[in-house]
């Protein structure tokens, strides 16, 4: 079996507002499990060292947002405005008038992007943060603070690996004190999914989670 020879770690991908009390102190713990338990040392990384060339948090709503209100079509859009979440909706729209400059810069600066994440890990490295940089928001898509719904790419460590075709996976290692389960993400070189499999694996006989979400029974093997 193949399996990372180093373990990189960093707060976020992208540097931004310095993460919530939790949730460092979860990503923490998780590190320190990773190097005690699964007998791997951990590297921190800077969020400025994974694209040293700079990255513009907007290409991914530049791309994948022109792309699909594309998919959907300006007709589709405003005709079934009325079915749609408005943030969503509002996403659209906008989308739509993106100028075209834009979205082909965005494109183009993707394939930067997945160059220097290329370099980071090179072929033996896997990238560990917190799958989500917040507590949690409500189901209405509000951030605790926040008056209006809406989620800011910096709420996300799960946007990059979208645009670039890194695969990652997001495992279960521990809670919030509101009770929202924290995700430990770890990224991996391109076509390394092994790396990640094994991982995973790893991370599970250490840290076993429950079968079920809380007050639901594990379905039973036939």
């Amino acid at each position: 079996e193949r399996r990372p020879a180093r373990v990189l770690a960093a707060p976020q991908f992208v540097a931004g507002q310095p993460l919530p009390v939790s949730v460092a102190t979860l990503f923490d713990t998780a590190l320190r499990t990773v190097e005690a338990e699964l007998g791997l040392p951990v590297e921190p990384v800077e969020p400025d060292a994974i694209f040293p060339s700079g990255y513009e948090v907007e290409d991914w709503f530049r791309v994948l947002a022109t792309e699909q209100a594309f998919d959907l079509g300006r007709d589709t859009i405003e005709r079934s405005a009325d079915l749609f979440d408005p943030t969503f909706l509002s996403y659209m729209r906008a989308a739509l008038e993106l100028p075209r400059d834009e979205y082909v810069g965005a494109r183009r600066r993707r394939f930067r992007y997945t160059r220097e994440l290329d370099l980071l890990l090179g072929d033996d490295a896997i990238l560990l943060t917190p799958t989500l940089t917040v507590e949690g928001w409500s189901s209405e898509g509000r951030l605790p603070g926040h008056d209006e719904p809406g989620l800011p790419s910096w709420a996300f460590n799960t946007e990059v690996q979208n645009f670039t075709g890194h695969p990652a996976i997001s495992l279960p290692a521990g809670r919030h004190p509101n009770g929202v389960p924290f995700g430990l993400q770890a990224t991996a070189p391109r076509h390394c999914d092994d790396f990640l499999l094994w991982f995973a694996s790893a991370w599970e006989a250490a840290r076993p989670w429950p079968l079920a979400a809380d007050g639901f029974a594990p379905f039973e093997a036939l």
